[in-house]
């Protein structure tokens, strides 16, 4: 009985699968090709407390059973449940495990180097991490510049460890192994592809 009602009461996710599933995707889409820039990502879904909007629609859109996730959630919170049921994705316990990994607290998120990046031939074998931040700062921060980017732009997220843009500049001499990543503020998404360069 009570599997029963965890599934009555579990977030629904998006009102219209295939329209926000399509919605989310071009948006993606638009973020990876502008890296750095905030795109608005459509809020039409119901989803669980630890995750923000943006976090929520981005795993509904991309992870599947064959997209093994890592998270830094306990095993018992409800997310956990609500990515299983809706994605089919699989939970796996280290990061190097890991297709996807959504992190909710930043502050104390593993090193980029212990996710997947890839090899040569295959760097889109690389991790894509979807890490959750409380505020954008627009106009400050770290200066994009790569592929995609035409303009010297300066997204700023809060709560990364303070070696993050370090770690992130080191993986630049890797190309094309790498990270993909994505942060994320409630309805907003800014995403910083593998290929693209921090001055």
């Amino acid at each position: 009985m009570n599997g029963v009602m965890d599934l009555f009461q579990m977030a629904a996710g998006f009102d219209d699968p295939a329209i926000g599933s399509q919605q989310t995707f071009r948006a993606i889409l638009k973020a990876m090709a502008h890296p750095g820039q905030v795109v608005q990502i459509p809020n039409n879904l119901s989803f669980p407390e630890a995750l923000n909007s943006t976090s929520a629609a981005t795993c509904l859109t991309l992870l599947d059973y064959e997209t093994p996730l890592w998270t830094d959630l306990d095993w018992d919170n409800a997310a956990i449940g609500w990515l299983q049921f809706h994605c089919g994705c699989s939970i796996v316990t280290e990061p190097c495990m890991a297709s996807y990994a959504l992190i909710t607290n930043p502050s104390s998120m593993p090193a980029l180097d212990e996710f997947r990046i890839g090899d040569d031939e295959h760097p889109e074998a690389g991790s894509t991490l979807i890490i959750q931040i409380d505020v954008f700062a627009a106009d400050s921060g770290r200066i994009g510049l790569g592929s995609g980017i035409q303009d010297r732009l300066r997204p700023a997220v809060s709560g990364i460890p303070n070696d993050f843009w370090q770690q992130r500049h080191a993986q630049t001499g890797l190309l094309p192994r790498g990270v993909d990543l994505f942060f994320t503020c409630q309805d907003q998404l800014i995403a910083l592809p593998r290929t693209s360069r921090l001055e």
